[in-house]
């Protein structure tokens, strides 16, 4: 009797410890629960990973992006009634580069600033509509503008993650650009300064922690303040299509 009870104690013994193995072998998943438990478990996460993350940026968040891209420039020359020239517009490409700064107070307050270096070239053809030109101090032939411009923008920001690695972003408002070179173009009066007005749509895929790849659109309409007048000219306005790609680099505090 007493080698019985001691066989079962031992077996007893044996089972208990493989199921404790067993047990500390595989831990619990999300597979070993039901369809409700699972859906509570990743609400949970997702709830606990919100507050989180508007901890993480509650005071302070700041990201820089290194653009580089290409654009066209469309302009519009209009010209006054003392002209008895058609004036047509070729578009042009060029260079863009810049640095933009973004800052968020509060997860509420969100704009943006930098500067970009900004290439905008277009040209000009006059075509005489009378037989005797009497336009004296005007530039009759193609005009050529290869106006190189730094701006600054100072932009409102929205938009935020769309998913853990991807996020969509839009910048828009007003810009100051200084003109850095002379136009070669005479007859135009064409100023050194343009304001105007720029929006800008940003994908972000985020390949580490701190960092994430950049790949955007920007449309910049310039000449509010009127590019060129004359008492030939009467307005000069352009329009640039830009696409662009480069790295994001974040700090959050």
């Amino acid at each position: 009797m007493k080698k019985t009870l001691l066989v079962f104690t031992l077996i007893a013994c044996a089972i208990t410890g493989s199921l404790k193995a067993d047990w500390r072998d595989k831990p619990l998943s999300l597979q070993s629960l039901d369809k409700y438990e699972i859906g509570k478990v990743e609400r949970d996460y997702k709830s606990e990973k919100k507050i989180n993350d508007i901890a993480r940026g509650e005071i302070f968040d700041f990201y820089i992006d290194l653009q580089l891209g290409y654009g066209g420039t469309s302009a519009n020359v209009s010209k006054t009634n003392n002209l008895d020239k058609n004036l047509n517009t070729e578009s042009k490409g060029g260079i863009t580069a810049g640095a933009l700064m973004y800052f968020s107070l509060f997860q509420t307050v969100k704009f943006s600033t930098g500067l970009t270096f900004v290439g905008k070239k277009f040209a000009v053809q006059p075509q005489t509509t009378s037989t005797t030109s009497s336009n004296a101090g005007f530039d009759s032939t193609t005009a050529e503008f290869s106006n190189n411009y730094l701006n600054i923008p100072l932009n409102m920001n929205f938009g935020g993650m769309v998913t853990d690695k991807v996020g969509l972003w839009f910048n828009g408002g007003p810009y100051f650009g200084l003109l850095l070179n002379t136009p070669s173009a005479s007859g135009y009066g064409y100023k050194n300064f343009d304001l105007g007005l720029t929006g800008t749509l940003t994908m972000n895929v985020q390949t580490s922690s701190n960092m994430s790849v950049i790949l955007g659109t920007r449309v910049d309409y310039g000449g509010l303040n009127n590019l060129g007048s004359t008492q030939y000219i009467d307005k000069i306005s352009t329009l640039n299509y830009v696409v662009f790609s480069g790295i994001r680099f974040s700090l959050a505090y």
